[in-house]
């Protein structure tokens, strides 16, 4: 039986500040991922991964685009190394990381729409602010009833 392997891509949430600077730092293609993204987005959203500040890092027109570049980095390292998915799935924006694995898209153009869709959700949580919050354990005619109150 031939061993299979999923990648999964996580999506915004999971940044933390120095994110993907060991890989740039020990693979000429994570750099040439780091500057495109630098690129695209005409700012230095490399410099806002590897050094913060956070809070300028998590604004959604940056985080987009930098979990894109370090997903990107880790699928370039895991390929060149040799290890290739069988299946690729991402959690809402690192959908885009797992189709660039599947080989639809290709990572440039990958990084050219979470630049744009970053961009977008941006103008868009600024002109109708809003939350999101996740329900647990509540039955759904409860949470109808505060739906309904809202």
């Amino acid at each position: 039986m031939s061993e299979k392997i999923a990648f999964i891509f996580p999506g915004q949430g999971s940044q933390f500040v120095g994110m993907g600077r060991d890989l740039k730092d020990q693979f000429p293609v994570v750099k040439e991922i780091f500057e495109q993204v630098d690129e695209i987005c005409q700012r230095p959203i490399s410099k806002l991964c590897f050094e913060g500040p956070m809070a300028e890092l998590t604004m959604t027109e940056n985080l987009q685009p930098a979990i894109t570049a370090v997903n990107l980095a880790c699928l370039a390292v895991l390929n060149e190394s040799g290890i290739n998915p069988t299946v690729s799935a991402g959690h809402s924006l690192g959908e885009y990381s797992a189709i660039v694995s599947a080989g639809v898209l290709n990572g440039y153009d990958a990084l050219k729409v979470t630049a744009k869709r970053g961009e977008l959700m941006h103008r868009e949580a600024l002109a109708n602010p809003g939350g999101m919050v996740a329900v647990l354990g509540m039955d759904i005619d409860s949470v109808h009833e505060i739906v309904v109150e809202a």
